[in-house]
Parts: structure tokens; C-alpha cells; sequence
């Protein structure tokens, strides 16, 4: 396998499952913490993840987890933007490299917050999410923003980033609500 394949499936990895080394909380500090995380956003435990199609952000943001979830290439795939699914698609080995990769990463993912949903332009939406991770009795979340991008046949998902408190802060912030 070549340097440049190996950064690639790399680059891709770390975007996708949104980095556990982006902003790590005890599960009792996130947002809302007083009232159960079912009263605010939409909710999505690992057990109730659904191939739910992309006809929402939310939804392809579901479909992509699902497809981690079930160690399902083709579908994961096919719930990306095309940035992200030519990094998968040129790497060397990435089919056996995801599923290796997935058995991993996905056995502590828990569940996902969407905490809130803002529109930005060029038909992209970020949502904050806090994804709940449980190590042996240790429980955190990764809290980040995930880009989704509008296409022709509804919503993928797109690059993760940090999240920055200042994102809170814009005029296009929606509370995050299941449809």
C-alpha cells in the first residue's frame, strides 16, 4: 500500500467517525444535561440506528450510521458526498480496511445526539453532534459538527469538523427536530 493510500483512508477514517479526539465531556456536562437527552433534538441509539434513507440531513445523517453500524461498505458509500466516497473508492483495500476499522471504532459508539441544525449556503445544512462513546464503565461524548450536502437525490454526508462554541452563536441556528 502506497503513503498516499494510506493518508487517504487516513483522512477519510478521522472525518467520517468524527475524531474521538475532538472536545470529550462526561456525558453529564453536555448541553441540556438536566433534562433527558429524548426532550431536546433527536436522539438515535446504536440499536435503533435505520436505514432511513437521505430525504433529510437527518436522515442520510442516520442511513451513514447505520451503514457503520452494520459493517455495510456499499451503503456507507452511498450515504457520502463524493469528496469523501473518492477517498474511500481510490484507497487501496478500503472495503477491507473499513470493515476492519469499523469493528474497532463502532464496538464503544452508544448513541447520537443531533443537538441543533443550521443552514448554510449551497444547499448544505451542519449539524451539532454529540455522539456518546462508553469505554469499559467510562461514558463521553464527542461533540462536533457535521457537514450534510444537498444532492440531486437528497442529503450525504460530508466532512466533521470541531465544534466551536462561536457556532452557537449564528442567526440560521434550529433546534434539531425529527420529522
Amino acid at each position: 500500500m502506497t503513503t498516499k493510500s494510506k493518508i487517504a483512508i487516513g483522512i477519510a477514517a478521522v472525518l467520517i467517525l468524527a475524531g474521538t479526539s475532538f472536545f470529550i465531556f462526561p456525558s453529564s456536562h453536555l448541553p441540556n444535561a438536566s433534562k433527558s437527552l429524548d426532550d431536546t433534538g433527536i436522539l438515535i441509539s446504536k440499536s435503533r440506528l435505520a436505514n432511513v434513507g437521505y430525504a433529510t440531513p437527518e436522515a442520510a445523517l442516520e442511513t451513514e450510521k447505520w451503514a457503520w453500524a452494520n459493517t455495510n461498505y456499499d451503503k456507507m458509500i452511498g450515504s457520502v458526498s463524493s469528496e469523501i466516497r473518492q477517498i474511500w473508492e481510490k484507497a487501496e483495500n478500503g472495503r477491507e480496511r473499513f470493515e476492519a476499522g469499523i469493528k474497532k471504532g463502532m464496538s464503544s459508539f452508544e448513541k447520537i445526539h443531533i443537538l441543533a441544525k443550521k443552514k448554510i449556503p449551497d444547499d448544505q445544512v451542519e449539524l451539532k453532534l454529540a455522539t456518546e462513546q462508553k469505554q469499559g464503565d467510562f461514558t463521553f461524548a464527542v461533540v462536533s459538527i457535521q457537514q450534510m450536502i444537498k444532492t440531486g437525490d437528497g442529503w450525504r454526508v460530508g466532512v466533521t469538523r470541531n465544534y466551536d462554541p462561536a457556532w452557537d452563536k449564528d442567526s440560521q441556528l434550529e433546534p434539531a427536530v425529527r420529522r
